[in-house]
């Protein structure tokens, strides 16, 4: 996550209360989700890239180490799988920002694709001064 990402969720404290929310299991359905969007965005890029010729990578990166192409993936799909996302953005007066908090959201669970749970994110998140409990998550 970007500094300009911890300044939104200090400032919009509903965003994160949003992807942390417990469901009735006791799992943060929103962040697991998202980390699982994120894993098959990972996964699919690592398969385009066992497929593609290794020229087309002389000088570049691979798909699947391209953080700015995992980051937009991730972001389109967090919108288009999380029905609720556009009304929680209307609540929080920032409908016209989805595009913004999509990335947002997707910059919080890159980098933790292939952890066993959402763990990581929250410790990063109480390390970062958040309201969050240890354990939230698990």
């Amino acid at each position: 996550m970007t500094l300009e990402d911890l300044g939104t969720l200090k400032v919009h404290p509903g965003l994160l209360t949003y992807v942390v929310a417990q469901t009735a299991d006791g799992r943060c359905a929103r962040l697991n989700l998202y980390r699982e969007i994120a894993q098959n965005v990972l996964d699919s890029l690592q398969k385009i890239d066992r497929l593609s010729p290794r020229s087309v990578y002389l000088s570049v990166q691979t798909f699947a180490e391209t953080q700015s192409l995992k980051e937009t993936i991730t972001a389109l799909l967090i919108r288009k799988k999380d029905f609720e996302l556009q009304g929680m953005l209307k609540n929080e007066n920032l409908e016209d920002k989805i595009e913004t908090i999509s990335l947002l959201y997707a910059r919080l669970v890159i980098g933790h694709e292939t952890d066993q749970n959402c763990d990581r994110i929250v410790a990063e998140l109480i390390e970062a001064n958040f309201p969050v409990r240890a354990g939230t998550c698990s």
